[in-house]
């Protein structure tokens, strides 16, 4: 059990980077990021993602999220 919840305002004291699946901004998934990025940061990235041609997460693209 933990009382540790990531969400948007968490800031990390070890990770420099995190690899992740490819998130709809209604997803849960994507609140988790936002404790290691900033939602305007994460919201350009999926628009970049999405005009690309990358697929969400459950099709296996990802992305690097770097502090």
């Amino acid at each position: 059990m933990t009382d540790l919840v990531l969400h948007p305002g968490f800031r990390p004291r070890v990770v420099d980077g995190l690899l992740t699946g490819v998130h709809d901004p209604t997803e849960s998934h994507f609140r988790l990021l936002e404790a290691f990025a900033p939602a305007p940061l994460l919201h350009r990235a999926n628009a970049y993602a999405e005009q690309a041609g990358y697929l969400c997460h459950e099709f296996g693209d990802s992305y690097l999220v770097l502090s």
